[in-house]
C-alpha cells in the first residue's frame, strides 16, 4: 500500500503549515550548504571571507547555517563576490521571472 507524504503527516500529527515550515528550512538548509562548498571550493577560510567583504566571521557562519532572516542583498552580493561569482536578482511577477539587478 502507497501512503501519500499528507497521509503520513496526518498519521503522525503533523500539521500542514508545521510541514510547510519544516520543508522551507530544509531549504534555507540546502542553500546554505551550497553557499559553504562555494566558499571552500574558492579556496577560503569563513575568517578570510569575512575580512575580504568586511563582515565578522560569525556574520558568515549565520549565512552558511541558513540564518538569513536579517540577511542585507548588499552582503549576499559581497559574499558572492568574495567568492569570485556575480549575483543577480531576479523577482517573479504574475508568474514571470524579471531581473532586476
Amino acid at each position: 500500500m502507497t501512503v501519500s507524504l499528507e497521509q503520513m503527516a496526518e498519521r503522525l500529527g503533523i500539521s500542514e503549515e508545521q510541514r510547510i515550515a519544516d520543508s522551507e528550512r530544509l531549504r534555507a538548509e540546502a542553500r546554505a550548504w551550497r553557499l559553504r562548498e562555494l566558499r571552500r571550493a574558492a579556496g577560503l577560510t569563513q575568517a578570510e571571507l569575512a575580512a575580504v567583504i568586511s563582515v565578522s566571521q560569525k556574520r558568515i557562519s549565520q549565512i552558511e547555517r541558513g540564518d538569513v532572516e536579517m540577511l542585507k542583498v548588499d552582503t549576499l552580493r559581497r559574499y558572492l563576490r568574495g567568492i569570485g561569482l556575480e549575483p543577480s536578482l531576479f523577482i517573479t511577477v504574475d508568474n514571470q521571472l524579471a531581473k532586476i539587478a
